[in-house]
């Protein structure tokens, strides 16, 4: 119950983030807030060059993403994960405040680079910490409480902005971004009472209190021989570790040991917003603008699709806290990419066949199912992965590397998107995830090992074995890539 307790404050964090991705979803749609900052008509999604300046909006917070979680690996190595979070919702605090009293346009950027700042900070360090701070058995169904909240605060914002945006004023904007303050400041406060997690505390040499920490996870007296088997068990891996000396950022990218974890981690964060899920979400209400099926919608559709859409993003990610310890990891990639690529071209069938009346539609609920695979699979799973396959000495280096991938990629189809839609419309838009989704399901096929039900030093092994089988490969044994044994590594069997 200690460890629920833990990963449900530190996923309050998702929260903030999926607050900040609901508001912007809303205030891109053409109106007062587009108006102010002289940032686009309202058919700005039909004009490359207009689609190019307001794509800086959600662009530069998260490229304040992307140097935010790229910078976290220093202070989460020295102040801990517990205030690296802290850190970050305090710079995400600071952001708001400038969103919200934004006048001249440098005000807004400033305050959503530091926004990003503040999230990439977060983002990074979330998922670690409760990778850290969960027992084997649980560890996938505590992670996906971080994607969960994320959903949850998407949905929130997007109700509250229904409300918000029917006030008669037009400068109601600067109240939707006030408004994330609020779970911003409960996060803070709630991060206070939480412990550091065991291994850092081991790493540091708090011996005593790495002990306190894991009895209260086990439910155990601190002088339980379990709880001291436990603590044996990290303590060794991390001495072991350290003889192997501190993890830099050039054997992070090139080490023999690591390089294959540190790219298979950042593909698959470039892969999870190649997906385009989150294109969709922010200019969800502006892709219905398109020249061919702007008078076959009603205005009322922009709102009904977005409410549809965040809040199956809640109620699909719920099932994956089952799933990703009984399906495991592995599989769950798999058939989570297969489903968004036959979905998505669902809606790219649709749109060539039928005519703007129907198809549009067709398009929405498409769309929905693709979200519902993604909520369920790559949104929740990747965040878990990521954060479980590092060992200790590289951990907060190659989650920060990858989550950086993550927002940059993230980044890169929020700017371009738009552009391209500009020039191809729907239709021939959405044929690039659907390329992309379906490689993912390969690429996960061919590459991902199980992990579910191991411990972090289980995962560790498993990491070295596959690296010893290309090295055999390599030399010329013939074991390796295409041997048995590498099968059932790969396998989720091979995790039960």
């Amino acid at each position: 119950m200690y460890g629920w307790l833990i990963a449900a404050t530190a996923a309050l964090g998702g929260l903030v983030i999926g607050y900040e991705i609901g508001v912007v979803s809303r205030i891109m749609v053409p109106g007062p807030f587009m108006n102010y900052f002289g940032l686009g008509t309202n058919e700005w999604m039909l004009d490359p060059k207009e689609a190019w300046r307001a794509a800086w909006v959600p662009c530069s917070f998260l490229l304040g993403c992307t140097v935010g979680a790229l910078l976290v690996a220093y202070p989460s190595s020295q102040m801990g994960r517990k205030w690296t979070m802290f850190l970050g919702s305090s710079l995400f605090l600071v952001g708001v405040i400038f969103e919200a009293s934004a006048f001249p346009v440098w005000m807004l950027y400033f305050g959503r680079v530091a926004s990003g700042l503040g999230v990439g900070v977060m983002s990074a360090t979330i998922p670690l910490y409760i990778s850290e701070t969960s027992e084997s058995h649980v560890r996938g169904r505590l992670g996906t409480a971080y994607q969960f909240m994320i959903t949850v605060g998407i949905f929130l914002a997007t109700i509250t902005n229904l409300g918000v945006y029917r006030l008669h004023t037009d400068e109601r904007w600067r109240i939707s971004f006030a408004l994330q303050s609020v779970p911003c400041v409960f996060m803070m406060f709630a991060l206070v009472p939480l412990p550091n997690s065991p291994r850092w505390l081991i790493q540091k040499g708090d011996i005593i209190g790495a002990k306190s920490v894991i009895a209260k996870l086990r439910g155990r007296n601190a002088l339980d021989p379990e709880v001291h088997d436990r603590f044996l068990a990290i303590k060794h891996s991390i001495d072991l570790e350290g003889r192997l000396g501190g993890g830099s950022w050039r054997d992070l990218l090139f080490g023999e040991d690591i390089r294959h974890r540190t790219w298979l981690a950042v593909t698959l964060q470039v892969c999870q917003q190649m997906s385009c899920i989150n294109f969709i979400l922010y200019y969800g209400a502006a892709l219905w603008d398109d020249q061919d099926r702007k008078h076959a919608i009603q205005s009322w559709m922009y709102e009904l699709f977005i409410g549809c859409y965040t809040a199956t993003n809640i109620i699909a990610t719920i099932p994956s806290m089952w799933l990703i310890e009984r399906l495991g990891r592995r599989w769950l990639l798999i058939l989570g990419g297969l489903g968004m690529s036959m979905s998505y071209g669902t809606a790219i069938i649709a749109s060539i066949v039928f005519p703007p009346e129907k198809s549009s539609y067709i398009v929405f609920a498409a769309l929905v199912v693709t979200d519902i695979f993604f909520a369920s699979t790559w949104g929740p799973v990747v965040w878990v992965y990521v954060a479980e396959i590092f060992p200790l000495r590289y951990r907060a280096k190659g989650t920060s590397l990858a989550t950086s991938a993550n927002w940059m990629t993230n980044a890169v189809v929020s700017i371009v998107g738009p552009i391209v839609f500009s020039k191809l419309h729907l239709t021939y838009t959405l044929m690039i995830p659907a390329a992309c989704t379906f490689f993912m399901s390969v690429y996960a096929l061919v590459v991902v090992p199980e992990t579910k039900g191991r411990t972090l030093e289980e995962i560790n092994e498993i990491f070295n074995s596959l690296r010893m089988y290309r090295a055999e490969e390599s030399g010329g044994s013939g074991k390796g890539l295409i041997g048995t044994e590498r099968q059932q590594l790969l396998s989720p069997t091979a995790a039960q």
